[in-house]
Parts: structure tokens; C-alpha cells; sequence
């Protein structure tokens, strides 16, 4: 078993392939289940605030669990 970090990584690189291939929902979905993984770590992540934010710049109306993501893991301000 890959230690809890390692996977978490994995999954910032899976939604930011799944983001850079269109496919913007997977990525919202993956961001998330690292966040229920990984939610002390996530907090000090660049990759998944990334992904974050590039999918807010790609919705004119961000959905609320988009929203309320990018808010908790710093991807933007209130």
C-alpha cells in the first residue's frame, strides 16, 4: 500500500489530466475525494489549488461545491 501523501499526489495528477482533457466534472469529483482523503494535506498543496482555480476560471457560475472547495483549500478569496 502507497503511503497516504503518495496517493493523494496521484489523485492531484489524475484531476489535473482529467481538467486538461475536458473532462471538468471527473477533475471537480477527483479534487474532492482527495480532499475526504487527504484534507490536512490538501491544505498545503499547489497542484490541487491549481486545478481549483483553473476549473472556477472555466465556469461563469461556479457551482456551490466548487465554490465552496476553492475556499476551503485557498484556490480563491471569499
Amino acid at each position: 500500500n502507497l503511503p497516504l501523501a503518495s496517493r493523494a499526489r496521484h489523485l492531484a495528477d489524475v484531476a489535473l489530466a482529467q481538467l486538461q482533457t475536458g473532462q471538468h466534472e471527473l477533475a471537480l469529483q477527483t479534487v474532492l475525494a482527495m480532499e475526504r482523503m487527504a484534507p490536512d494535506w490538501i491544505k498545503y498543496q499547489t497542484l490541487p489549488r491549481q486545478v481549483t482555480a483553473e476549473l472556477v476560471e472555466l465556469h461563469r457560475r461556479v457551482p456551490g461545491p466548487l465554490r465552496e472547495l476553492a475556499i476551503r483549500i485557498g484556490a480563491i478569496d471569499r
